[in-house]
């Protein structure tokens, strides 16, 4: 028997809570990084065995074993939670169910429209920016009496 991270209508909506939990683990990560490279404190930052742990090379200290622990305690209990609670779970099953009703266009199409999107900002831009200019040189001269 495999083992299920979803306890809340297990076989409905794996896909949209899977992706869920894994981007909440993947700020759950970067939020630990974050922590770990935070703490220089002298304390945080003394090396426990003396010499780097071999495979990632880094000292075992205090801010390590912090980050490391804090990291698990997001994933295991506070995502895991998250992510089987009724109502987020009906929520990103229901999600799932409008995402498959979708029409997606095709990669054709889809280019298609963003190189008229990409024209239409281009020439947006430009007229925008020689209003801009002329506004200025026109209120340059009236307010200044000279061209700046």
């Amino acid at each position: 028997m495999a083992f299920n991270i979803f306890r809340y209508k297990s076989e409905q909506g794996k896909l949209a809570r899977g992706i869920a939990f894994w981007l909440l683990t993947a700020l759950s990560g970067w939020g630990c990084r974050t922590l770990f490279y935070f703490l220089h404190w002298d304390w945080a930052t003394q090396n426990l065995l003396n010499e780097n742990i071999p495979i990632i090379d880094t000292p075992l200290s205090p801010a390590l074993i912090i980050s490391i622990v804090l990291f698990f305690v997001f994933e295991l209990i506070i995502i895991h939670w998250v992510v089987n609670r009724p109502k987020i779970g009906d929520l990103l099953i229901e999600t799932e169910i409008e995402m498959k009703k979708v029409t997606w266009p095709s990669w054709n199409d889809a280019f298609n429209s963003s190189i008229v999107i990409f024209i239409a900002v281009i020439f947006f831009m430009v007229l925008l920016g020689l209003s801009d200019f002329l506004f200025n040189q026109f209120f340059s001269e009236i307010v200044f009496g000279a061209v700046i």
